[in-house]
């Protein structure tokens, strides 16, 4: 009988450590604490390791859990590769796994970190080894979210949050880094509009260089593009057939200027920002406007986010000091309030909220030590020296 027992019992355990080996799910993370996550590696003894971390209520940085239906923490067999922010609902996790570097995709609900695997990877394409933050997702009004990879162009429609599905769209074209998709679903690629409705269409400006497709939010859609050494803006209207025209008045820019880093759509004021490296456009309707450099204490923009109702810039004053500022475009006098102090944090990545907050890494330049930090709009501010030698990938605002 005692024979037995020990039988039963290495059976059990047998059980027990082969699921948790095999465990290749999860329902939960275990971020109901967390004010943001970092996607980060660090070296193993031997091993590269990736895992992400959370900046929690303590101020500490803590590795994220991978938790079963009861709460209770799994081995979860797969290693993360790249965090996207979706909407104020959900954001997405890729995992490789497997000797092939396959990928599956997790949408994560933002309040109590439970999980749905998707039936099939959404993985935008990027260049270079684990480079995943070029952030190339872009939505329409429907809940549906479009991107491009190797094997062609592709939406997961989130409309229906139980039953989530992704689509190949746009057989045989090619998207690029800059396309964008209005609120009704139509899209602005490579020099060419892809309607919901008709035939696709070049754009009339198809033969300039530099074409930038802008954020949208109506139905109207915008783009830049260079003529000569002018930047020039065209707006196609989209809602009773199809319509161009250019803008007013173009502006005269250098390459070094007119270097494209992004635009933000600003549905709220009726305005989408262009910001170049060292200019930004306005467009409100069938204006365009240059906004004044010097009067937001900026020379030269490095990066930007934008929350909704502002844009967070990371650049350079006058004299080359490194600021981090956040612009308020509603007025017609664009204002800017300083978040950090001027060259005290050499910033390395940062992502904002639909609230407002902002969470950054980056290096204190007194001393170069690594820190993480957490800046709300209305709230406390917290920085942490990081203490586990993590070199990060990714940070995001939960």
């Amino acid at each position: 009988m005692k024979y037995i027992v020990v039988i039963i019992s290495c059976l059990l355990c047998f059980s027990c450590r082969k699921e948790a080996d095999d465990n290749s799910h999860f329902k939960y993370l275990s971020i109901e604490e967390s004010y943001g996550l970092v996607l980060g590696k660090y070296i193993n003894g031997i091993d590269t390791v990736y895992k992400i971390f959370e900046l929690n209520d303590q101020e500490n940085l803590e590795e994220v859990k991978y938790l079963n239906e009861d709460k209770s923490e799994i081995n979860f067999n797969r290693y993360p590769v790249a965090i996207y922010n979706l909407n104020t609902a959900y954001f997405l996790i890729n995992f490789k796994y497997g000797n092939q570097n396959s990928i599956e995709s997790y949408l994560i609900r933002r309040f109590d970190g439970s999980s749905r695997k998707l039936p099939v990877a959404v993985a935008p394409e990027h260049s270079g080894e684990l480079d995943y933050r070029n952030n190339t997702i872009r939505h329409d009004q429907s809940s549906r979210f479009y991107y491009y990879n190797s094997s062609g162009n592709w939406r997961l429609d989130l409309s229906n949050e139980q039953d989530p599905k992704v689509e190949e769209i746009l057989k045989g074209e090619e998207l690029n880094d800059h396309f964008t998709v209005d609120y009704l679903g139509n899209i602005l690629s490579d020099k060419k509009l892809y309607p919901v409705q008709g035939n696709v269409t070049n754009l009339n400006n198809s033969n300039s260089s530099n074409v930038y497709p802008l954020e949208s939010f109506s139905n109207s859609m915008y783009y830049i593009f260079r003529s000569g050494d002018s930047i020039q803006c065209s707006k196609i209207k989209v809602d009773k057939g199809i319509s161009e025209e250019n803008l007013f008045p173009s502006f005269k820019l250098t390459n070094d200027e007119a270097g494209f880093v992004c635009s933000h759509a600003f549905p709220s004021v009726d305005k989408i920002a262009v910001i170049l490296s060292k200019a930004i456009l306005v467009i409100e309707g069938n204006t365009i406007k240059k906004v004044n450099m010097e009067n937001l204490n900026l020379n030269k923009i490095i990066s930007s986010f934008c929350s909704g109702d502002y844009c967070f810039v990371y650049g350079e004053n006058a004299v080359n000091t490194k600021v981090l500022v956040r612009i308020d475009l509603s007025s017609s006098n664009p204002v800017f309030t300083q978040i950090i102090a001027p060259n005290d944090i050499e910033i390395r990545y940062f992502s904002v909220s639909s609230a407002n907050d902002l969470m950054f890494s980056g290096l204190r330049m007194s001393d170069s030590k690594k820190l993480f930090g957490y800046i709300p709009f209305n709230r406390n501010t917290k920085i942490i020296e990081d203490d586990k030698g993590i070199s990060e990938i990714q940070v995001v605002v939960r």
